[in-house]
C-alpha cells in the first residue's frame, strides 16, 4: 500500500522520487486494458499528458503497445524518465508533429485538456487529429460532485461539441461519450 506524499517527497528535488513512492491506482492498468480493447490494432501509441509515473504509459508497453509519453512539467518528464527513460520527453501537445518517433497508430491525451483553455484544447485536438490514425481524450468531466478542481470543467456534451476530434472517455465514469 502506498505512503501518504509529504511536501519534500513532492518538491522535485530528487527525481524518480515520485515515481518509487507514489500510489499506483487500478485506474492505469484499467485504461490500458480499455484501450487495447478498443483499439486493438494500436501498436504505436503516444500519451499526451502522461504525467510524473508515466503508469498509462508502462501499463501500455505491459500490454505490448510499443508506448511514448510526452508532459509539458519538466518536472514530471524527469519523474517519469527514472522509470520509463527517453520513452518520456518533454513536449507540447499543441505541436505534435516535432515530436519523434512517429506516426502513431493511437494518440491518447490523459486527462490534460481539463488544465487547458478553449484555444489550447482546439490546437491540441486538431494536433493529435494529424499525428495519429486514432485519437482518445480521457477526460475527467464535470458530474457537480467534489473531484479535483482543473481550470476547464465541462459536461460531457461540451466537450464533445468543442474538441470534435477523437474517441472521449470519462476518467470518473469510465464510460466512452
Amino acid at each position: 500500500m502506498g505512503r501518504l506524499l509529504t511536501a519534500t517527497d513532492c518538491d522535485g528535488s530528487s527525481p524518480g522520487s515520485l515515481y518509487t513512492i507514489y500510489w499506483r491506482f487500478p485506474m492505469f492498468a484499467e485504461r490500458a486494458e480499455m484501450i487495447v480493447g478498443r483499439y486493438p490494432n494500436a501498436r504505436r501509441a503516444l500519451v499526451v499528458g502522461c504525467g510524473p509515473g508515466g503508469y498509462l504509459v508502462d501499463d501500455l508497453l505491459a500490454r505490448g503497445v510499443n508506448a511514448w509519453g510526452m508532459d509539458a512539467s519538466a518536472w514530471a518528464v524527469s519523474e517519469a524518465q527514472a522509470a520509463l527513460g527517453e520513452r518520456i520527453v518533454l513536449g507540447d501537445g499543441c505541436v505534435l508533429a516535432e515530436y519523434p518517433p512517429g506516426p502513431w497508430d493511437l494518440v491518447v491525451s490523459e486527462d490534460c485538456l481539463p488544465c487547458c483553455d478553449d484555444g489550447e484544447c482546439v490546437a491540441m485536438a486538431s494536433a493529435m487529429g494529424q499525428a495519429g490514425a486514432a485519437v482518445l481524450h480521457i477526460i475527467s468531466c464535470e458530474h457537480g460532485d467534489e473531484h479535483c478542481a482543473p481550470l476547464n470543467w465541462r459536461t460531457q456534451a461540451e466537450w464533445r461539441a468543442l474538441l470534435g476530434v477523437g474517441d472521449c472517455f470519462d476518467a470518473i465514469t469510465r464510460e466512452a461519450f
